[in-house]
């Protein structure tokens, strides 16, 4: 081969694209996926040589454990593809119970970057090669004509694919900045960040395949969603979707505060699939493009890489300089696996009691089915660092030991698993390793920006070392990610009261509660807005009424005799805190004990129970650091001396440069 860049394969009419990673005959594309394109270069790169399947398996899907079918499958697409069919035209030539070779003539076109002049194809119906910096980014359709800045030219999505041995499966990543659509048919226009829903495919057909439909839209979601400049909704965002049929798609948009949206339908019937795909513009309330997509249903992984590639396609758009691009890895190859994860999946993202005993259960089986599925002991791993929420099930230890065993066994797998290093962040901090966690979760949100819940882990980290704002900053990036998380909200409003904002806490108080009425929380934190704002005829009021449902909670007492000293009412306030006292559980509001005797003024039995709340581990560091009624102790010494233990003990560190 040439020792030049090569940026061309020319063969029998067709041309291999390696700059933009894609199949042309005369001139038009070819559609193929990802694992299919990775296939056709590499026979076409090692075409002087058989290449034996075991070496094929090895180098396209490395440690992801495939069966010989998936290449076999692949192959019979690559030749459907190039219409071989028997011995006409033969392409690609089987060497039974051996392997594959290339047998037709390639010519190579190199970069002209790499050449004093540019080495053009002899193929009529492909495109010269311009000039350094001058090609212009290709549109789909001719009637979709590419719009760019002439003051600054794009450059290849793809440069030059990695050669055969060493690839690690590189996939299409498809944009890098999300694009505005002003029409259908129109042209596309490069208007900045934009953000994209995709939601769960729907199946009209009686014979459904459950995992299918959330399948598709989870492999687009993981091709946009390692793009900074995308803001594409997370699948644990849209998995809500998955089991409603009549959802209004624009008021679905708006909920998830997104641009476009995107929706599909699946149609099997003897063995073949029919895909439909629609891309609508939320605040034009329009459709901007439909396309349909015909397959046989043999694989569904390679089916749903097909769809998945071409619609990502539709939505692709230019990058900038600075944009980075990370593979997209199918994690397993065992349909039940990938079920019984997305089933977990949706049990996950609960955040609830009964939600994380549920994924356990189903994490569990995905990983009986395939134990190479890095994935699935990444969420399982997540769940077991949950232990506050597993209480029935094992103690914290246990659960934090299995939550790093499964981790580390992730990471094993696939060191660069970030949803592995997110899991284990929340181990170690758990653990009082809070250098080592905050470090984790910085590495993996560099491997996935885009990740709502390690940005919420992340500000959650910045507001234990004392840094309220970079909090809510990373909290609002978390939001911009998953509007619709009802706990993500709760947070933010936390986040707002503590950094002395009631307005702002009362507005995400209000956006959770409209998500989930039964947010019990956000009504709690509402009052304590009231309490900021010092509306404290009101807020007695409000807690007067609920005491008679709180009959064995001391937390609305405690919070009442706060109020009543408030109100200057220290007799009231004293027989308030002297009733919660008498209840058997009023260890465990340790710190709303300590606040109430703020509020009488008694120093000393608030230091009491301030450090009865850290020896149970009842109270968090930055709530201790931000808490507007713990103020009247900021000025004692050993207060901060009390700060400046919890953060030893935790093993936060403050690191240069980042609050």
């Amino acid at each position: 081969m040439s020792e030049n860049k090569v940026r061309f394969y020319d063969f029998g009419g067709f041309r291999l694209d390696l700059a933009n990673y894609r199949l042309l005959e005369d001139g038009e594309p070819v559609p193929l996926t990802q694992k299919s394109f990775e296939l056709l270069q590499c026979l076409i790169e090692n075409r002087a040589r058989v290449l034996k399947k075991d070496e094929l398996l090895d180098t396209l899907w490395e440690s992801n454990y495939v069966e010989e079918a998936n290449l076999t499958q692949h192959i019979y697409m690559l030749r459907k593809a190039l219409g071989q069919k028997g011995s006409e035209q033969v392409f690609i030539e089987t060497i039974p119970k051996t392997g594959y070779r290339f047998v037709a003539h390639v010519e190579e076109v190199v970069d002209a970057r790499e050449e004093s002049q540019p080495h053009v194809s002899e193929d009529p119906h492909s495109p010269n090669v311009s000039e350094p910096g001058s090609e212009s980014v290709v549109a789909e359709e001719a009637n979709e004509p590419s719009q760019r800045d002439p003051g600054n030219p794009p450059k290849h999505i793809w440069g030059s694919v990695r050669t055969a041995f060493g690839l690690i499966g590189v996939c299409a990543v498809l944009t890098a900045a999300i694009v505005y659509f002003s029409g259908a048919g129109a042209a596309v226009v490069d208007s900045g960040p934009g953000a994209i829903a995709v939601l769960p495919f729907k199946q009209i057909s009686d014979e459904k395949d459950e995992k299918l439909g959330l399948g598709i839209a989870d492999v687009i979601i993981a091709k946009l969603a390692n793009i900074d400049s995308i803001a594409v909704r997370p699948t644990t965002s849209i998995i809500r979707y998955a089991s409603e049929e009549n959802n209004d798609l624009f008021e679905v948009g708006r909920a998830l505060n997104v641009d476009y949206v995107i929706e599909g339908s699946i149609q099997r019937e003897n063995g073949k699939v029919r895909v439909t795909t629609q891309l609508y513009s939320v605040a034009g309330k329009k459709q901007v493009w439909t396309e349909t997509f015909d397959e046989e249903y043999t694989d569904i992984f390679a089916l749903q890489d097909a769809i998945s590639e071409r619609v990502a396609q539709k939505v692709a758009l230019g990058f900038r300089a600075n944009e980075r691009s990370f593979p997209f890895k199918q994690y397993t190859s065992d349909p039940e696996a990938y079920q019984a994860y997305s089933t977990g999946l949706a049990y996950w993202s609960q955040h609830s009691k009964v939600g994380f005993e549920s994924a356990i259960v189903h994490f569990q089986k995905a990983i009986e089915k395939d134990p190479h599925f890095a994935l699935a002991y990444a969420y399982l791993a997540d769940t077991y660092a949950h232990y506050g929420f597993l209480e029935d099930l094992m103690d914290r230890e246990k659960a934090l030991r299995l939550g790093e065993e499964m981790a580390n066994k992730a990471l094993r797998l696939d060191s660069d698993c970030a949803e592995a290093k997110s899991a284990k962040a929340l181990v170690y901090a758990s653990r009082k390793r809070g250098a080592e966690a905050f470090e984790l979760m910085r590495s993996s949100l560099e491997l996935k920006p885009n990740d709502a819940h390690s940005r919420h882990r992340i500000a959650w980290m910045y507001a234990n070392r004392g840094n309220i704002e970079k909090a809510i900053d990373e909290m609002k990036l978390a939001l911009d990610l998953d509007p619709q998380s009802t706990y993500l909200n709760l947070y933010m409003a936390h986040f707002y009261y503590l950094a002395r904002k009631p307005a702002e806490a009362g507005k995400y108080c209000d956006r959770a509660l409209e998500i989930d009425p039964n947010a019990g929380e956000a009504r709690w934190r509402l009052l304590q807005v009231l309490e900021m704002e010092g509306k404290f005829d009101q807020l007695e009021a409000k807690l007067r009424e609920s005491l008679p449902k709180n009959e064995s909670n001391p937390a609305v007492r405690l919070f009442l005799a706060r109020v009543l000293a408030r109100k200057g009412d220290q007799a009231g306030a004293r027989k308030m805190l002297k009733k919660a006292s008498e209840f058997e559980n009023a260890a465990d509001y340790a710190l709303l004990t300590a606040m109430a005797h703020l509020s009488i003024g008694d120093r000393e039995a608030a230091f009491r129970e301030i450090e009865a709340a850290i020896r149970n581990e009842s109270v968090e560091l930055f709530v201790l650091r931000h808490e507007p009624n713990l103020d009247p102790l900021r000025q004692d010494p050993r207060f901060a001396a009390l700060i400046s233990d919890i953060e030893v003990s935790a093993g936060w560190r403050q690191g240069e440069g980042d609050g």
